[in-house]
């Protein structure tokens, strides 16, 4: 709405308003819209949801007007498929596509929920996505002093997914509503038909077609619309929070039936995992969850549905675990993690995490520690230039470099040392041809067989 359009309106109110006084209507009409509005506020605002706003209204001193903004909820009847046409951001010829740098021809960033490919033409990128529920529409009214006794109320819609013809469409038949049944309050008849026929009106049933919208002058001019949002990426995230929203609130409501122990249960006693879709009851996830701590198998948290690799979100494992529990968990999933990790020892004296020098072929690592610097293959003093002097060889050497002429106290302990040195030895060379690093996620396995 321009700035003239908007001096205009409000010269006209200032107009109706006098009028009104003068024919002694104002008393009648405050009344029926303060009726209005308490009957509103009643049928749309619950304890779970809030679905009007009053954004200002008629003080005591009769001075202001009632301003509001009232949540649509559209009705679909089934599944709606919403098909996305975006620019890619290239001119329009071929050459230019073909010759366009390779960083121009990345997707938008919509998320895994929205995969995007590229047009044949290269002029546009193409994906679509199901919704049950569709985002809301925005009806903004205000009620002149002369409503509803003479005029309508001043309104205008907006939504993200309807483009301006649409929406210049509903307001013109919000119009006609108003001329059927004029003097009576009409906001709850626009609601109640617009929640229930929109999509029919603009004969949307299971497609829907998104994209940027054009400028239009002759559009912009019409003061009952707000134009469709540009930012297609907020539009389309809008509308995949809404639906998913709008599922969970209608899975709590109903029961559900557990994929473990089968039991039926109302669904706010489950955990639904989002990209899997699969649920499962509170219980039996934190039995789940234990067993895989205490076991110490964290890297196995995932959707305990066969088959399914879906990793469990940390919301849900901290929910269902103690504070305990739960740092065991923090601590577990750290530690594979650090397993993980390529360039990361442990020192062979405190065994403390130590991350290896940036060259590899140095075998280096310094513990930042105890300050001792190691070489990581045969984990003894780090030897620059010289070659890792083996496990059996230094077991030969400690036999051949046995001391003579000692006390039975120092024998004793010579052989206690010396005992277990061997065992280091022995246990160093087991792991040595035994362990290796799976060649998936580079976690530590002991050989099993072969």
């Amino acid at each position: 709405m321009t700035e003239e359009t908007q001096a205009l309106a409000l010269t006209n109110c200032c107009g109706v308003l006098v009028d009104s006084f003068k024919s002694g209507l104002f008393d009648e009409n405050l009344q029926e819209q303060q009726d209005e509005v308490l009957a509103l506020q009643a049928i749309f605002n619950t304890e779970d949801e809030q679905r009007l706003m009053i954004l200002s209204e008629v003080s005591k001193d009769k001075e202001g007007l009632f301003s509001l903004q009232i949540t649509i909820c559209p009705k679909a009847n089934d599944l709606i498929q919403v098909n996305l046409v975006l620019p890619s951001g290239q001119e329009e010829d071929v050459a230019a596509a073909s010759a366009a740098p390779a960083k121009e021809l990345n997707p938008p960033a919509l998320g895994p929920d929205v995969p995007l490919n590229r047009s044949v033409s290269g002029w546009h990128w193409r994906g679509s996505f199901p919704v049950k529920y569709l985002s809301p529409l925005y009806l903004h009214s205000t009620l002149p002093p002369s409503y509803p006794s003479q005029n309508p109320p001043q309104f205008h819609l907006s939504c993200g997914w309807l483009s301006k013809d649409q929406l210049t469409s509903l307001s013109h038949e919000m119009e006609n509503l108003w001329a059927e049944g004029s003097q009576m309050p009409i906001l709850f008849t626009w609601v109640n038909w617009l929640e229930d026929n929109v999509l029919r009106h603009l004969g949307i049933t299971d497609q829907l077609v998104l994209q940027p919208s054009i400028p239009d002058t002759e559009v912009e001019e019409e003061t009952n619309i707000v134009p469709y949002i540009e930012n297609m990426n907020e539009v389309i995230a809008d509308m995949i929070r809404y639906n998913r929203r709008q599922l969970d609130i209608e899975f709590c409501k109903n029961l559900q039936e557990c994929h473990v122990c089968y039991c039926e249960k109302p669904g706010e006693k489950f955990f639904r995992l989002f990209e899997c879709k699969h649920h499962f009851c509170r219980d039996c996830m934190a039995d789940f969850c234990l067993m895989h701590v205490q076991q110490g198998t964290v890297e196995a948290l995932k959707c305990p549905d066969r088959g399914c690799n879906t990793i469990i979100p940390p919301y849900i494992v901290q929910a269902v675990m103690g504070p305990e529990a739960y740092q065991r968990w923090e601590q577990l999933l750290l530690q594979k993690t650090l397993d993980a990790m390529s360039d990361t020892v442990y020192c062979p004296r405190c065994n403390s995490l130590v991350i290896t020098e940036a060259e590899e072929e140095l075998h280096l690592a310094r513990c930042p520690q105890c300050f001792f610097a190691f070489c990581t293959e045969c984990q003894q003093g780090w030897h620059q230039g010289r070659n890792c002097v083996s496990d059996e060889q230094v077991l030969e050497d400690i036999q051949k470099k046995a001391p003579t002429g000692l006390s039975r106290e120092e024998e004793k302990k010579y052989q206690e040392l010396k005992r277990k040195a061997e065992e280091e030895m022995k246990s160093r060379m087991l792991m040595k041809n035994n362990i290796r690093n799976c060649p998936n996620c580079r976690i530590r396995v002991e050989k099993d067989g072969g």
